[in-house]
């Protein structure tokens, strides 16, 4: 809740990964485990709601509620899809191969454009809403993993660098810098979101018992 409390909206799910919101309020959730996405109504009501392909990571919803899902896949992360689910349930593919790697942290754009970053090797990647995809960025990717999650906030990217320890912006023209914030040295910055509420972008650590969520105010734009 805004004022911090922690409850529980929905439970009996499978390896949750990501979460996206569509027009009416419900969540999405992709579910590792088992390969599904699931649908949460603001009452907290659990449904599956598609089966996707093996590893489903991120999640973002469209202009059209349509819920798009990158595909991380199994083991080491052998997925080279993204996956469009319309509002009725149907599963198509929005792309697949090309730059494709292990494809997990994903975000979107006022006009449809799906990023998703490869979690192994670090390209981050703008697919259009027919399906082309271009090479935004590269991120350094140390011990093996780059990016868990990024956020879309003023035609910019945020994104969780997990090994590199840092908050990274992105900017259309590939430009890549740190967010200029001391993060907590030894933790892995993960789950990522944006708060439109008090322009601030939301973050968590992976990879520990305890969840803390925390904050970085941004500046208004002009």
């Amino acid at each position: 809740a805004p004022d911090g409390q922690v409850f529980i909206l929905a439970s009996g799910l499978a390896g949750p990964i990501d979460v996206a919101n569509d027009s009416a309020g419900n969540l999405y959730v992709s579910n590792f485990n088992d390969a599904t996405v699931s649908k949460i109504t603001p009452e907290g009501e659990v449904t599956k709601f598609a089966d996707v392909l093996p590893g489903p990571a991120g999640i973002v919803v469209d202009s059209h509620d349509n819920v798009i899902v990158s595909q991380y896949g199994v083991g080491q992360g052998d997925g080279t899809t993204v996956t469009r689910i319309s509002p009725q349930g149907d599963v198509s593919a929005l792309a697949t191969g090309g730059l494709l790697q292990a494809p997990v942290a994903t975000a979107i754009d006022s006009h449809d454009n799906v990023y998703v970053a490869n979690f192994n090797e670090g390209s981050v990647i703008r697919i259009t809403p027919d399906g082309q995809q271009a090479l935004i960025a590269k991120l350094d990717a140390p011990n093996g993993f780059a990016i868990g999650h990024m956020a879309f906030v003023d035609n910019r990217l945020f994104a969780t660098a997990i090994a590199a320890q840092k908050i990274v912006v992105i900017r259309q023209n590939g430009r890549v810098r740190e967010r200029a914030r001391n993060l907590d040295e030894g933790r892995f910055p993960n789950g990522l979101t944006f708060d439109a509420a008090n322009n601030t972008i939301l973050f968590t650590y992976g990879f520990g018992p305890v969840a803390d969520l925390e904050q970085i105010r941004l500046r208004e734009q002009m």
